[in-house]
């Protein structure tokens, strides 16, 4: 791992949060268990299945005001 991705995957740890509950998201967690959307080019992590399912059904509610990843 280069310094850069170090860097980065310190950033992403930091900033990941719901952006439905705004809870903070632990990135290995929600890509294990495939808790994660895409929507305008932007990936979002989750904390549960509710919080996704939510996403999913609103995502412009939730876009434009929550966390995403950079």
């Amino acid at each position: 791992m280069t310094i850069d991705e170090t860097f980065d995957a310190e950033i992403l740890v930091e900033s990941s949060v719901d952006p439905v509950c705004e809870s903070p998201v632990d990135p290995d967690e929600a890509y294990e268990h495939e808790l994660t959307a895409t929507f305008a080019d932007r990936e979002y992590l989750f904390c549960s299945i509710d919080c996704k399912r939510e996403f999913e059904r609103k995502p412009t509610a939730y876009a434009v005001a929550g966390r995403s990843q950079p």
